[in-house]
């Protein structure tokens, strides 16, 4: 497993998926995508994702990639199955492809000299959608790598490694963690 120390020459970039709790807007009003998801779980990926990565997006099941500051309404939408606001399985074949052509226009745009490293920070539901862009990427996924039992785990480990961490040259994502 890939230590984030051996990623210092690499533009790392979480991908987090985002969350069924949200603010209470009213209609027509906008929240930053970031602030729109209020669960603990979401909050503690994104300071993970703050200490340890470059660069963040939010995996949106509306949305598909939603940049941190951009400017969303409230919406209720799942690529989860059993979640009522499920999208069903064509849209969600439909949200992997889009959101696999957004992450390779995000690529595109950055210089050829940067090589970028991706820390996934989401379920099975959402990796599996955008596996055909993440094939052949250099890929950390902490959730998959470590035996949790549910988020409550992936919590208490996030917090962990939020809270011993010094710098960014000196913090690893590896099975050294925890």
């Amino acid at each position: 497993m890939k230590e984030i120390a051996e990623l210092v020459d690499k533009h790392v970039v979480a991908l987090i998926a985002c969350g069924k709790s949200k603010l209470d807007l009213d209609d027509g009003e906008t929240a930053p995508a970031k602030d729109l998801y209020t669960s603990a779980y979401f909050g503690l990926k994104w300071d993970f994702s703050d200490v340890f990565c470059d660069e963040s997006f939010i995996l949106s099941a509306k949305h598909n990639l939603l940049s941190p500051e951009e400017q969303i309404e409230y919406y209720n939408a799942s690529l989860t199955k059993r979640h009522d606001s499920y999208i069903g399985d064509e849209a969600v074949e439909i949200w992997g492809d889009d959101t696999c052509c957004e992450l390779e226009e995000y690529e595109q745009q950055k210089p050829e000299n940067v090589d970028i490293a991706y820390v996934i920070l989401a379920s099975g539901n959402y990796v599996d959608q955008i596996n055909p862009f993440l094939n052949g990427k250099c890929v950390i996924h902490p959730f998959e790598e470590r035996d949790f039992s549910g988020n409550g785990d992936q919590m208490g480990w996030m917090k962990e490694q939020i809270e011993g961490h010094t710098s960014k040259d000196q913090a690893e994502i590896s099975s050294d963690w925890g």
